[in-house]
C-alpha cells in the first residue's frame, strides 16, 4: 500500500481563514496568504480551500496561490465555465462542488465531460440521525432523505473523480475520524476517496487510511499542534517507507532526515 496524500484542508469565511465547529461557530484564524505559505513550506501534499459562505475575494486567491507549487482544490459556489477557467488561469487544479452537484448534476457531469473527470470533486457534507449517516444541506439546515452511499453512488454517474465527505457532527472537535462508514464507502467506489471531520491526533491518521484506504484532510492539526507536518510526515515514511520529499524544510536533526539518508545543517 502507498503512502497516502498529506491534505490540509483551509476553510475561508469573509475572505479569512477559520476553524470550523459543526458547521455553526467559526474562529478566525489569519489571512490566506500566510495560511497557505505555511502549509507549502511544512511540506503538505496538497491543499484544498473551501470557502464557507460561497464568496471570495480572486484578487487575494491569485495573490496566495502564486508561489505555492502544489496541487490545489477550491471550491465556493462555483457555477460557470468563466469562473472555472478564472480558477485555472491563477494555478487552481481541481473544483469542489457541493450545492452544485445536489441541485443540478448536468452542469457537474457537463464540466466533467469538458475538463476531465479528474478535475471534479463532489464535496458532501455528512450527518448521523438515528444510527445512520445522511447527506446534510448545510445551507438548509436539513437532513435529506438518502444516506451517504445512496448520494456517492449517484453522483458518481455525473463524472465526479474524487469525493470529500465532511462529518459535520465531529468537525472541528477532534472526536476521531469515522472509520467504518468511511471503509464501506471507499469499497463501493471506484474513486479516490477524503474525509474530513475528526481526526485528534497522528496516529489516528495512520491508521485511518491503513484500514478505511480513504485519505484523511487535515485542519485543526496543522493550526493547533507544533510541528505537526513533519511528525505526520515522519510517520509515514516509518509505516510506508516512502513519502513526498518537501522542497522546504523548517525542521533540522529529526527521524526524517536520517531515514532520508542526508543531513542538511
Amino acid at each position: 500500500m502507498r503512502s497516502p496524500r498529506l491534505i490540509a484542508i483551509v476553510y475561508l469565511r469573509n475572505n479569512l481563514v477559520v476553524q470550523s465547529e459543526n458547521f455553526s461557530k467559526y474562529y478566525p484564524l489569519g489571512s490566506l496568504n500566510k495560511t497557505l505559505e505555511y502549509l507549502y513550506k511544512w511540506g503538505v501534499d496538497e491543499i484544498i480551500i473551501l470557502s464557507i459562505d460561497g464568496n471570495y475575494n480572486y484578487k487575494i486567491l491569485k495573490e496566495s496561490l502564486r508561489e505555492i507549487h502544489l496541487p490545489v482544490t477550491f471550491g465556493g459556489n462555483i457555477r460557470t465555465n468563466k469562473e472555472i477557467q478564472k480558477l485555472l488561469d491563477i494555478g487552481v487544479d481541481k473544483v469542489s462542488f457541493n450545492q452544485l452537484l445536489r441541485k443540478e448534476p448536468e452542469k457537474i457531469y457537463n464540466f466533467s465531460k469538458l475538463y476531465g473527470k479528474q478535475f471534479i470533486v463532489g464535496s458532501i457534507d455528512v450527518k448521523k440521525f438515528n444510527g445512520k449517516y445522511y447527506e446534510y444541506d448545510y445551507k438548509e439546515n436539513k437532513i435529506l432523505n438518502t444516506n451517504i452511499l445512496q448520494s456517492i453512488t449517484r453522483y458518481q454517474k455525473y463524472g465526479v473523480g474524487e469525493f470529500l465527505l465532511n462529518f459535520v457532527d465531529n468537525d472541528g472537535i477532534g472526536n476521531n475520524l469515522n472509520i467504518d462508514i468511511s471503509k464501506k464507502i471507499a469499497s463501493n467506489i471506484s474513486v479516490p476517496l477524503i474525509v474530513c471531520g475528526g481526526a485528534k491526533d497522528i496516529d489516528e491518521l495512520v491508521e485511518f487510511y491503513k484500514k478505511t484506504n480513504a485519505n484523511p484532510a487535515v485542519g485543526n492539526l496543522f493550526h493547533h499542534f507544533e510541528n505537526s507536518a513533519r511528525l505526520i510526515k515522519e510517520q509515514l515514511l516509518f509505516k510506508y517507507n516512502e513519502i513526498r520529499d518537501p522542497e522546504y524544510k523548517f525542521y533540522k536533526k529529526n527521524n526524517l532526515e536520517k531515514i532520508l539518508g542526508r543531513n542538511e545543517n
